[in-house]
């Protein structure tokens, strides 16, 4: 039983990924734009940073990277903007069914 639980998170622990949004918070009263990258998708980002009244939250891209985000590491870079050399080294994901 040991050995089967070793094994399952050792599994677990080769195939995490994660999934960034590029995400603009608008105001609609001035027009003004922000945007930035998170791990975390528009509906979960409000929860832990309450918006506004007159702001609203979208995403513009999304994409999936592998690997983990613990110790502060940089998201992946978003796949039409890698270079060759990025290529390589960073495999994309497979595609969803």
């Amino acid at each position: 039983m040991k050995t089967f639980l070793f094994v399952f998170l050792v599994t677990i622990k080769s195939f995490a990924e994660y999934r960034v949004f590029t995400l603009m918070i608008t105001n609609t009263k001035t027009g003004e734009n922000k945007q930035f990258d998170s791990t975390l998708d528009p509906e979960q980002y409000i929860t832990f940073f309450p918006l506004k009244q007159d702001e609203i939250i979208e995403y513009t891209q999304t994409w999936r990277c592998k690997g983990r985000t613990s110790d502060f590491k940089a998201h992946c870079v978003q796949p039409e903007k890698r270079t060759p050399a990025q290529a390589a080294s960073t495999p994309e994901a497979p595609a969803s069914p």
